[in-house]
């Protein structure tokens, strides 16, 4: 996700596999609202509608708080799955367990470096970053929030995403 969402409006795609009909893509969909789960209310919202290629109308709807991560998932259109889902909780993760953590996710991408070193040939290794002074302000929730880096293979031709 970048930084401003509200200033990178076009669809992207999230997955790109033709050969398993994998055509993920998402919009910003709405921003700056206000949300309120089962975990606490939340400011500044941003939702984005997230559909397939070939599912015309059919989206899923997901909702990040800054600092947060995802606090809702809905959906709109004729969907035959209607998943509706909320945050709980939230925990933070200090010192040993988030190095632990952590070690677990680099150690993933180190083992799909080597069983699948075509799909990561262009891409750059995740990085760890340092633990967080006490002051340092928000603390890392729920998930890693490592930053999945993927380019176009050669030669890949992607559909335009339709409005």
């Amino acid at each position: 996700m970048f930084a401003d969402p509200t200033t990178h409006t076009q669809a992207d795609y999230q997955g790109w596999a033709p050969a398993v009909e994998w055509s993920d893509f998402g919009r910003l969909d709405k921003a700056g609202f206000d949300d309120c789960v089962a975990s606490g209310c939340y400011t500044d919202v941003v939702r984005f509608a997230e559909s397939s290629l070939g599912e015309e109308g059919i989206f899923q709807l997901k909702s990040y708080a800054k600092g947060v991560g995802e606090v809702r998932t809905g959906w709109r259109g004729e969907a035959e799955s209607r998943e509706e889902l909320e945050l709980k909780s939230t925990a933070v993760w200090r010192g040993s367990k988030l190095a632990r953590i952590r070690s677990m996710a680099l150690e993933l991408e180190r083992r799909a470096y080597r069983i699948s070193p075509q799909v990561y040939a262009e891409t750059e290794p995740m990085q760890s970053v340092p633990e967080m002074a006490e002051d340092a302000g928000p603390r890392p929730r729920q998930t890693l929030g490592c930053v999945k880096r993927s380019g176009d293979s050669p030669g890949s031709s992607r559909p335009a995403i339709k409005d």
